[in-house]
């Protein structure tokens, strides 16, 4: 999959709605297993510099408490409360390369 949020002005998220990046894959394997789930997502970890360097402290506890409790809130709860953290940046190109950077060389959970 190939992203592009070239001219949005505002925090893009990954999630299921038409303003969030997503990628649907539609496998097809063999021989049939039980397979509850399959899917791959960045580990919250691999921001953590970046929220340490460019956020507000009472930003970056927001930001680690809504991460400690994440199991606990739907998906769509979380990724707003992150993109409301995130939308208080005012970016500039060196945190957008930072943070793209941070996504694109760590970890994954898949």
């Amino acid at each position: 999959c190939t992203y592009n949020t070239t001219g949005v002005n505002n925090v893009t998220v990954g999630g299921e709605s038409t303003y969030d990046e997503m990628c649907l894959s539609f496998p097809v394997y063999y021989p049939r297993i039980e397979l509850g789930k399959c899917l791959s997502l960045n580990d919250p970890n691999n921001y953590n510099t970046f929220a340490m360097t460019n956020l507000a402290p009472a930003d970056l506890q927001a930001l680690s408490t809504m991460l400690q409790t994440g199991s606990n809130q739907t998906a769509s709860n979380l990724y707003s409360g992150i993109k409301s953290i995130f939308g208080t940046l005012a970016w500039t190109q060196q945190q957008q390369s930072d943070f793209q950077a941070a996504g694109i060389s760590g970890a994954f959970y898949g």
